[in-house]
């Protein structure tokens, strides 16, 4: 568990010399735990603070979709995304064949992405959580309000 941390806190200070470390030691398998938990958190969170009130959604189907959608688009790369990096590069690199190339770098590859994904969504839930607590997302919403009700004013008075 520390070594997940350690390596998140080197790719906030050092992203080069973190992104390194995981490319050379991280494991594919918690980094797949890790990448899902931050991504859970993200959405659940963005769901439950705007869209609670909207749907009625209770909490427990907020954690359900919140996990689904995050597992969802962790396969999305671990799938497509990662294999396609690994196929492009290697069309351009020519350095050995697809299979013995699947086997040498996609843990690799796959760590790195899902770490660089946890890491986003680590700093967006992170600025969502103080777009919130400022309230700015309730003035920036009242304004786009402000705005929607004019345009639909103009268009009836044009027509």
């Amino acid at each position: 568990m520390t070594d997940w941390l350690r390596l998140l806190g080197m790719i906030f200070y050092s992203p080069l010399r973190g992104m390194r470390e995981v490319r050379d030691r991280g494991a594919l398998a918690p980094t797949a735990l890790f990448a899902l938990l931050a991504n859970v958190l993200f959405i659940g969170f963005y769901v439950w603070i705007y869209l609670r009130n909207i749907f009625g959604i209770r909490l427990l189907i907020t954690g359900f979709t919140s996990l689904f959608q995050s597992a969802g688009s962790l396969m999305f790369v671990a799938a497509v995304f990662v294999p396609l990096a690994i196929i492009l590069t290697n069309a351009l690199e020519h350095r050995a064949g697809y299979r013995l190339l699947f086997q040498q770098e996609y843990a690799a590859v796959a760590s790195t992405c899902l770490y660089a994904m946890a890491a986003a969504s680590l700093t967006t839930l992170l600025i969502v959580v103080i777009v919130h607590v400022t309230g700015v997302d309730l003035a920036f919403g009242q304004k786009l309000l402000t705005g929607f009700q004019q345009q639909v004013q103009l268009q009836v008075t044009i027509q």
